[in-house]
């Protein structure tokens, strides 16, 4: 069961940043900001968020954070059951014209879309909980100033192993919830406005 959970996770994952960057024509989109400048611009801004919370997350964002990821994946979870029904509706014509065809097939892709970047915000939301996991529980003290630390490559024993180590894996664990808390604002906001868009679409066509 571990390896087919792993193995459908590792698959929406890919298919949902694939599918990101394609449009409801199964147009990629190869722009220079699409491409380098967004991947840039959000490991800059997790770096800056890194270096303004010196000493990690504080109570309150924990709780904050904690409770409007299970909401949002509460949320999503149920659109997404009802998600395919909505946005999908094969054509019953006997005769589909050229027209009718390419909508179907609009319909088709954006229903993929929506349902893996809704299943990817769901799994990347759902691990985020787990990796606040340490500091609810406060196993030890995760509200570390990582700016005030000083490697000496002349003084190295056990306690600045120690120190490395803690100091390493406190940074992954900040990086990493920062990195996919923006990553999260952006997929919403994404499946938002392109639902919207969709939605509008779909309006004028039988208007």
């Amino acid at each position: 069961m571990s390896l087919k959970l792993t193995k459908h996770i590792v698959t929406v994952v890919k298919e949902a940043n694939k599918l990101k960057n394609i449009d409801v024509n199964n147009t990629p989109d190869k722009s220079f900001f699409n491409r380098f400048l967004r991947p840039f611009f959000h490991i800059v801004l997790t770096l800056l968020a890194l270096y303004i919370l010196e000493k990690g997350f504080s109570e309150k964002f924990i709780d904050f954070i904690t409770s409007s990821l299970s909401i949002l994946v509460g949320l999503f979870i149920t659109a997404l059951i009802f998600s395919f029904d909505k946005f999908y509706e094969q054509s019953q014509s006997k005769n589909p014209t050229s027209r009718e065809k390419l909508w179907d097939k609009q319909d088709f892709n954006y229903s993929k879309i929506y349902a893996y970047v809704t299943g990817y915000t769901i799994i990347i939301s759902i691990f985020i909980l787990i990796l606040i996991v340490p500091n609810t529980l406060e196993l030890y003290n995760m509200s570390f100033n990582l700016n005030e630390l000083e490697f000496n490559f002349k003084d190295i024993n056990k306690e600045s192993i120690t120190l490395f180590f803690k100091a390493f894996l406190l940074f992954s664990q900040r990086f990493l919830v920062i990195y996919y808390l923006l990553e999260i604002v952006v997929n919403t906001l994404f499946v938002v406005s392109s639902m919207i868009n969709h939605m509008r679409a779909k309006i004028e066509r039988n208007s």
